[in-house]
């Protein structure tokens, strides 16, 4: 397929270099978009010739895997459920990053609630083309938050029973733990994780931790956790969360068309009476922000 809107290779200066981005970002939204469509065939192709399968398809063209091939299909269904988002895609005006913050967003959703979401179809379209990807995500939280019949209660029941742990013993002899939590438990074990090392390491690190940043990060952490299982962590006021909520949805309990839920560091997606419970267990430090968070 031509990419209509495709750049010449030269580049000058600066000005020049930027728009030479710009083309980059338009020419991988029309190749997503026309991941889509190829898909979107192969699935007619299954009507006549049940045998095909249209992700393994997929996945052998691109060299890829089931895993890569499957985000096609969400993405694909997502632009089926708003389909000015597909539209939007298929322009070059946005990419299939952005179809995958809505396909996250969206996850768990029923029927009616997705018809629900649909109906901002053009909001969502002209937030994917134009906003930040803060900005972004803050319309497609708001919107699916709204039309969530129980602001997202369910989902997190769900997420709860999918909490996970495992350990084991690697190679190097060395134990492992990894897991998954809920966003709000994930959330608050984070929070005394980032406290507790506040509280050990303030001003100092251990003479043996690792020099690079982010592996002195990881270090100060599992000793961090070390310290509270093993009960000698120092007293903290408690998980130490930020949240950035705008006064009327922490006040009433429900979104309105300019909510802001932002569990830090550009999270979305907890229930509104999550922070509410938050707010009356832990202290409240108001801060003015501008408009655009």
């Amino acid at each position: 397929m031509p990419l209509s809107k495709s750049a010449g290779s030269g580049f000058g200066g600066l000005c020049h270099t930027g728009g030479g981005f710009e083309h980059v970002r338009v020419g991988r939204g029309l190749l997503d978009a026309r991941e889509m469509s190829v898909l979107g065939r192969l699935d007619e192709l299954t009507v006549q010739s049940p045998s095909i399968f249209p992700d393994d398809e997929v996945a052998k063209a691109a060299k890829s895997s089931l895993l890569k091939a499957s985000k096609v299909r969400s993405r694909k269904q997502a632009c089926d459920d708003v389909p000015e988002l597909g539209v939007a895609l298929a322009n070059g005006d946005t990419t299939g990053e952005r179809v995958d913050t809505f396909v996250k967003a969206a996850t768990g959703l029923t029927s009616d609630e997705l018809g629900r979401v649909g109906e901002h179809g053009g909001l969502i379209a002209a937030a994917a083309a134009n906003s930040s990807d803060r900005q972004y995500r803050e319309t497609i939280e708001r919107i699916v938050g709204r039309a969530r019949v129980d602001d997202g209660l369910d989902r997190l029941a769900q997420q709860r029973k999918a909490a996970r742990l495992r350990c084991w013993v690697g190679a190097d002899g060395m134990w492992n733990l990894a897991g998954k939590l809920d966003p709000v438990r994930g959330s608050e074990l984070e929070g005394r994780l980032r406290a507790t090392i506040e509280a050990l390491f303030h001003g100092h690190t251990p003479d043996d931790a690792p020099t690079d940043a982010l592996e002195r990060k990881d270090h100060l952490a599992a000793l961090a956790l070390i310290a509270i299982v093993e009960g000698t962590a120092p007293a903290t006021a408690g998980p130490d969360v930020t949240v950035l909520i705008d006064e009327t949805s922490l006040l009433d309990g429900c979104r309105h068309d300019h909510s802001i839920i932002d569990a830090g560091l550009g999270r979305f997606g907890l229930p509104i009476e999550t922070v509410r419970r938050w707010a009356c267990l832990g202290t409240i430090t108001p801060v003015v922000v501008a408009a655009d968070g």
